[in-house]
């Protein structure tokens, strides 16, 4: 398993702001679709963790630093 970079703060927005119903990894930081904006703990595909987040809720969780 590869370990991805860490999204920006401005990747997060772009993804939110189109609408894409992204999320991300915070394990391995794979980027995943067709997920919902507000995403906690769903299953990674590529690395198995309950670790899917959806953009909006990294960029809130990021506000608060817990990731």
């Amino acid at each position: 398993m590869k370990i991805k970079k860490r999204p920006s703060m401005r990747t997060l927005m772009r993804h939110v702001e189109a609408g894409s119903d992204s999320g991300y990894c915070i394990r391995c930081w794979t980027l995943h679709h067709a997920i919902e904006p507000d995403a906690k703990a769903y299953t990674c595909s590529n690395c198995g963790a309950h670790a899917v987040y959806g953009c909006e809720e990294l960029i809130l969780m990021q506000e608060a630093n817990e990731i």
